[in-house]
């Protein structure tokens, strides 16, 4: 929305968003095996998907990040909304797949307790 030409590209900034935020995903839950290394993991990681894929995509990564975008641009409502929600709606989409390469990656004993496979990855615990 707030790139130069970023209407001409809408789905390489859908594509560039939902990668983004699958590896941020995964980097969270990877690195809640070793939790001293969790905010290292993840800064890095956040840090090399905004180098990436900055100029392309803005680098939202985050579906309030996109609704600020979006209202900051308010005389511009009426053309950037369903843009900025198909932005929302990739990025959630990228959230499932990067947990869902998480899940995948996992022993089947770390996650035989939970009655719905993936909810608590989303959230790790920090002990």
């Amino acid at each position: 929305m707030e790139l130069k030409r970023g209407h001409d590209y809408k789905g390489l900034v859908c594509l560039y968003e939902g990668i983004g935020v699958a590896f941020i995903m995964i980097a969270i839950n990877w690195s809640s095996v070793n939790p001293g290394w969790g905010p290292i993991a993840v800064g890095c990681t956040v840090a090399g998907a905004i180098t990436c894929f900055d100029q392309p995509s803005g680098s939202h990564f985050n579906p309030a990040v996109t609704l600020a975008q979006y209202f900051y641009r308010s005389w511009e409502l009426k053309k950037n909304f369903l843009f900025a929600m198909s932005i929302i709606m990739s990025q959630i989409l990228g959230g499932a797949v990067g947990v869902f390469i998480v899940y995948l990656t996992l022993d089947q004993d770390d996650i035989k307790d939970n009655k719905i496979p993936g909810v608590a990855i989303l959230c790790p615990p920090l002990s």
